[in-house]
């Protein structure tokens, strides 16, 4: 294997982020090199409700609901507005003047009452284009890699993101219409692996896989409340099968707990010592990916 690829995908940055957050986030790092930073173009205030307690599901769906049910003309009025990324003036200029790989994240990271964005909707493939193309003049860049929401994306709006040309970068496989689409996509991911019996006992997982003309990555989510040691366990056998990781956390999370914050970074040292390894953004580790073919 060769040295190890070592990414941070960063999610939730948005018109209401502060340079702060971002700098606070990773004050144990000397750069930004291998950070992904998953940006909101436009972000709708249902975001900000289901940041308060435990991750999307079922019953705070419900609880949203309820919320926006109780709001009165002018507070819903207040409600539906959204904020626009061109507006943070200060953080896109931190981020002109630093090395962060830029993801789409999401057109509004809204939630609906049965769950985020690009899961509970078909989201239009022009909403799609014109959220990447808004990102890419605002931050003069181009943009190849698409985070979901909630780590959710249905198969129908995977379409969206083969015509814009976005690769998908998820902690999840996507949400299939039927078995059959799900079997396709597992037998592509897995029929021409030397080691298919070992990813069908789950001793080993490919990190990279395609469908329907999307190309996708796979990163591993390290939450709040996990335990470093059961990350490392969990995740470092397939790592090295791969030849790289992605971690996916939130700028906001590490603000929150400092333990959080150190955890993260004692992973990301704990690859990079061991295996030789370097900070990457994603569109090294698919360079690297495309040359293993």
């Amino acid at each position: 294997m060769n040295s190890m690829l070592v990414n941070i995908r960063d999610d939730d940055t948005n018109a209401l982020t502060t340079k702060n957050d971002i700098v606070s986030a990773y004050s144990l790092f000397n750069d930004y090199k291998g950070i992904t930073l998953g940006i909101v173009p436009f972000i709708h205030d249902s975001h900000f409700y289901m940041l308060n307690g435990s991750d999307c599901n079922t019953t705070k769906c419900k609880k949203l609901e309820n919320y926006e049910a109780n709001l009165s003309v002018s507070e819903f009025g207040e409600y539906m507005k959204l904020s626009y990324f061109h507006e943070n003036t200060e953080l896109i200029e931190f981020i002109d003047n630093n090395v962060f790989e830029i993801a789409l994240h999401g057109v509004t990271h809204k939630f609906l009452k049965n769950g985020a964005e690009f899961y509970a909707i078909d989201v239009p493939e022009e909403d799609v284009k014109n959220a990447k193309r808004y990102l890419e003049e605002l931050l003069k860049r181009d943009i190849f890699y698409f985070i979901p929401p909630s780590n959710a994306i249905s198969e129908n709006n995977l379409e969206s993101l083969c015509s814009n040309k976005l690769s998908l970068l998820s902690s999840a496989n996507p949400v299939f219409k039927n078995k059959i689409s799900k079997f396709v996509f597992l037998y592509g991911k897995y029929c021409k692996i030397e080691h298919l019996s070992q990813c069908l006992l789950k001793k080993y997982q490919k990190w990279n896989s395609s469908f329907r003309g999307v190309n996708i990555i796979n990163s591993v989510t390290f939450g709040p409340g996990m335990n470093r040691e059961d990350f490392i366990k969990k995740y470092e056998r397939i790592a090295r099968f791969n030849g790289f990781i992605s971690i996916a956390t939130h700028y906001h999370a590490l603000n929150r707990d400092e333990k959080h914050k150190q955890d993260l970074f004692y992973i990301v040292d704990y690859f990079i010592n061991k295996y030789e390894g370097r900070m990457a953004t994603i569109q090294d580790i698919s360079n690297y990916v495309n040359k293993k073919k």
